[in-house]
């Protein structure tokens, strides 16, 4: 981030510590980040299950048990 804004990484952590208002707008934004990407691992999950649910189908008994064994693992740790 220092490199982004051309200053030093000491300059950035003293705003980090001493700059309530800097402090502040870097948690809001960390926050946003992290809503942003919990929102697409929630969507890519879904796709993901899907994937695995179309295997569930397939031709193949090897992949269609390892789809099983997949959704089983993953639905044990929710």
């Amino acid at each position: 981030m220092a490199e982004i804004v051309g200053v030093t990484r000491q300059t950035i952590n003293e705003w980090r510590n001493k700059n309530l208002l800097f402090a502040e707008e870097l948690a809001r934004r960390r926050r946003e980040i992290f809503a942003e990407t919990h929102k697409r691992l929630q969507i890519l999950s879904e796709k993901a299950i899907d994937v695995l649910e179309s295997n569930l189908d397939c031709d193949d008994p090897k992949t269609a048990i390892k789809a099983a064994q997949l959704i089983l693992k993953f639905a044990a740790v929710g």
